[in-house]
C-alpha cells in the first residue's frame, strides 16, 4: 500500500515536470524550423504589410495594412480602405502609456480603454509567436493543449500565458512544426469580448528564417479578415518617431 501512494506521489510531481518538457520540446523544434533560435531572437521588432480583404457582415472590404511591432510595449498598425481608389487610412498606435488614433488627416484623438486593450493584446500575442522569447523568458508559462486538426491535417496545440495577462493557444503542425494556428481572447471595435483564430500558411523564407505570407482570421468562428503579406522586414529596433503622437 505505501508503495502505491508512494508511486502516486511521485506520479503528481514527476508528470507536470514533464508536461512542461514536452511543451518546451515542441517549442524547441517549431524555433528551430523556423530558422533556429539566433535567427529569431536577435530582431526585437517587426514590419509586415499586407493587402487583404475584410468582412463586415454582408459587406466585404478592401484594405491595405501595415504593422510595425517594436518590443516589448510599441505597436503601431495604418490601414488604408479601399487602397485602388478613395484611400483612406486610419492608424491606431500605442507606446508604453501613451496610446492615440488618427483618422485621416483629422487631429489625433485617446485611444479607447477598449482599444488599448486590443492592441495590447495583439502586441503580446505577436511577441510570443517568435517563439524564441518562449524558451528565454521564464515569464512565460507554456504548457500543452492538446491535439487538434487544420486543415486536416494533424497540429500539436500549447497554451502559453505571462502574468501580465496574455493567454493564447498555438498549434503546430506535427509534420513540418510550423505555427499555423493562433487562438486567442480579445475586444472587438466596439469593445465586445471576442474569440479570434488566425491561420498561418504559405510559409516562406525571410531574413533567415521561415514565416507566413498568408492569414486569414475568424471572429468568433465566422470570417472577419483574410490578407496575404507582400513584405516583412525583421529590424533591431524602429523609429521614434514613428509612434509618437502627429
Amino acid at each position: 500500500m505505501k508503495a502505491c501512494f508512494l508511486a502516486a506521489a511521485v506520479t503528481l510531481i514527476v508528470h507536470p515536470i514533464a508536461v512542461a518538457q514536452d511543451a518546451k520540446d515542441v517549442v524547441r523544434k517549431a524555433v528551430e524550423a523556423a530558422g533556429g533560435a539566433d535567427a529569431i531572437g536577435k530582431h526585437d521588432a517587426v514590419v509586415w504589410n499586407a493587402d487583404g480583404e475584410m468582412t463586415l457582415g454582408e459587406r466585404r472590404l478592401k484594405l491595405r495594412v501595415n504593422m510595425r511591432f517594436d518590443f516589448p510595449d510599441r505597436y503601431r498598425y495604418d490601414v488604408t480602405l479601399n487602397p485602388d481608389t478613395q484611400a483612406f487610412v486610419v492608424t491606431f498606435c500605442v507606446a508604453g502609456e501613451e496610446g492615440w488614433k488618427r483618422f485621416g488627416e483629422a487631429p489625433p484623438l485617446d485611444l479607447e480603454p477598449h482599444e488599448r486593450k486590443r492592441l495590447e493584446i495583439e502586441l503580446a500575442v505577436m511577441r510570443a509567436s517568435l517563439l524564441a522569447p518562449l524558451l528565454t523568458d521564464d515569464k512565460y508559462q507554456v504548457s500543452v493543449a492538446g491535439d487538434d486538426t487544420v486543415d486536416g491535417r494533424p497540429v500539436t496545440g500549447l497554451n502559453v500565458m505571462r502574468p501580465d495577462g496574455l493567454d493564447v493557444n498555438f498549434y503546430f503542425d506535427e509534420k513540418s512544426a510550423d505555427l499555423v494556428k493562433m487562438q486567442y481572447q480579445t475586444v472587438d471595435e466596439n469593445g465586445r469580448e471576442c474569440a479570434e483564430a488566425v491561420f498561418l500558411s504559405d510559409f516562406k523564407p525571410v531574413q533567415g528564417f521561415s514565416l507566413p505570407t498568408k492569414l486569414t482570421m475568424l471572429r468568433d468562428e465566422k470570417p472577419f479578415w483574410k490578407g496575404e503579406v507582400h513584405s516583412i522586414e525583421l529590424k533591431d529596433k524602429l523609429e521614434d518617431a514613428l509612434f509618437q503622437r502627429p
